[in-house]
């Protein structure tokens, strides 16, 4: 194992500053908190609660509430001639909260193409050169880097005062860009002088922290140094893997590196201890994104051309099964738990797994969906190059 001491730059990352919008494109009104049900109004002429009745007043019953909040009871009826007095309406049922879900455009996209966030009112969006950040309102602030030019892949925090975004940047070489802020909107990058190409980054914890590189794949202790932990064609892969492209894990002993080839695909694993081995490979194996809830419960998703996506699962056993999923290349998965899970891809695709039933559906657009990230089941992002959409 090579064990490849990494040197920490000294540059500070410019402070945040207020940027200026994407391009254009019509939002749409995000839904109106709940309106309490109406009451159930008193019969006349011997109607009570409700609408006359005969002889006897009908019970009535108040409209069901809208947005959440229930329905007042309806006032007693009085007698009408002749009949006895209605009995009192029955309050309006519990309306359900924000209307029904579904994805709504949440306005144009500043720039972002990978989001994370540490909870519904703490959102990032990494993008070329900067970082955008949301409380959840829907607008976004833009912070500065001091790697203006920087393709951002990837961003990853433990908590809301420690986050990475990592990519490349073009300076006559590639460079490696991985750069660390506390929450402050200060971005301070953490290796300087090393060339290549930094594709995702994810941790188990703030004191364990894994980036890949298109040959490499490298580990940081949180204290700023990083070390190179396995390069190709090491790193357990299998001959004519070239690139490793993603990474994620469902805990320190359970890390997954997808890796591709020109004839071939790898999915690699690692229980921590630095050694990997290679899972999966072939032609359709995923190359994108991976996933898990637990480590029992991992996805990994790909794509063979636009048209071929590739959707595989695992119970942690080292055994991956391909799933049936869309035709679209696939290029982002996320999930709130093992019974909600979504995947995204080319063609507008984003398709959504509730209980292990998988359904498509609809943003409305067909252009790449390229990153999808919720605080929960009620509250999910997605990206294309040009709008946000939002799932309530």
């Amino acid at each position: 194992m090579s064990m490849r001491v990494l040197v920490l730059s000294t540059t500070l990352g410019l402070a945040a500053c207020g940027g200026g919008s994407g391009p254009t494109d019509g939002g749409m009104d995000k839904p109106h908190d709940g309106e309490a049900g109406a009451s159930g109004g008193g019969g006349s002429g011997g109607a009570g609660g409700g609408t006359g009745g005969g002889t006897a007043g009908a019970s009535g019953t108040g409209m069901a509430g809208r947005g959440g909040m229930s329905g007042t009871g309806g006032t007693s009826g009085a007698a009408g001639q002749g009949g006895t007095g209605g009995t009192a309406g029955t309050g309006g049922a519990a309306g359900t909260g924000g209307g029904v879900p579904g994805w709504s455009v949440l306005g144009p996209n500043p720039g972002i193409g990978r989001l994370w966030g540490s909870s519904s009112s703490n959102i990032y969006g990494a993008g070329v050169g900067q970082v955008f950040h949301s409380v959840g309102d829907g607008t976004w602030s833009s912070q500065a880097t001091d790697a203006p030019s920087a393709n951002f892949t990837g961003i990853w925090g433990s908590g809301s005062q420690d986050i990475y975004v990592v990519g490349w940047e073009r300076i006559a070489n590639v460079y490696v860009r991985i750069l660390h802020s506390t929450g402050n909107g200060v971005w301070t990058q953490q290796v300087s002088g090393e060339t290549g190409s930094v594709n995702g980054i994810w941790g188990s914890g703030a004191s364990d922290i894994y980036a890949v590189l298109d040959n490499a794949i490298w580990h940081s202790t949180g204290n700023g140094m990083w070390t190179e932990q396995c390069a190709l064609p090491n790193c357990g892969a299998p001959a004519g893997i070239s690139r490793l492209l993603a990474i994620a894990g469902t805990g320190r002993a359970d890390i997954y590196v997808l890796g591709q080839g020109t004839t071939a695909n790898a999915i690699l694993h690692s229980t921590g201890d630095g050694a990997w081995t290679s899972q999966l490979s072939g032609a359709s194996a995923p190359q994108a994104a991976v996933w898990g809830s637990n480590s029992s419960d991992i996805y990994a998703v790909g794509y063979m051309g636009a048209s071929a996506g590739t959707l595989w699962h695992s119970t942690g056993n080292g055994a991956w099964s391909m799933m049936t999923g869309p035709n679209n290349g696939l290029y982002g998965v996320w999930g709130s738990s093992a019974t909600d899970v979504y995947v995204v891809g080319n063609g507008g695709t984003v398709w959504h797994s509730i209980a292990g039933t998988w359904t498509p559906e609809t943003l409305g657009t067909t252009a790449l969906v390229s990153s999808i990230w919720g605080s929960g089941s009620g509250d999910v992002y997605a990206v294309t190059s040009s709008v946000l959409y939002h799932r309530h």
